[in-house]
């Protein structure tokens, strides 16, 4: 017998399903063969600790406690209660920060841009300060963009 042949058959061998004629021959070929006997060695050592770890059943009172559970917690669902205070708090909350961002950005906007008083008075003191210093070639680039206008 060939090793291949012992290791297709070598789960039925440890059952004890195969014929007695199969199950002598493996058996034949065990003897003779060191590879074969540690490769069922392994195999049986395999399946011992398998059989030692195999979960015990569950209790038969798991199922009925589940469902009783289930059918609980439909015949009396729990609304989650919110404390009326909450309930009060959070749209007022909602409306005081909607109200404060309106008043800030307001704000920002009337401090954020100058008046159209404050743009001239700057255009003038610019322009104060071009002639007071006598740049003549900022005068002349100031000349060339009015014309092209």
């Amino acid at each position: 017998m060939h090793c291949t042949h012992f290791h297709e058959n070598l789960f039925a061998y440890h059952e004890g399903s195969l014929s007695d004629e199969m199950h002598q021959s493996l058996k034949d070929h065990l003897s003779s063969c060191d590879a074969c006997v540690r490769l069922s060695a392994e195999f049986e050592n395999l399946s011992n600790l398998i059989d030692k770890e195999r979960v015990s059943e569950p209790s038969p009172f798991v199922k009925t406690r589940i469902l009783q559970r289930i059918e609980s917690e439909f015949e009396h669902p729990e609304t989650r209660k919110i404390p009326v205070f909450v309930r009060i708090l959070q749209p007022a909350l909602i409306a005081s920060a909607l109200l404060a961002g309106i008043l800030i950005g307001s704000y920002s906007a009337k401090t954020g841009h100058a008046s159209d008083d404050q743009l001239l008075s700057k255009t003038d003191h610019i322009e104060f300060l071009k002639t007071d210093l006598y740049i003549s070639e900022m005068m002349d680039e100031d000349k060339i963009l009015v014309l092209n206008k």
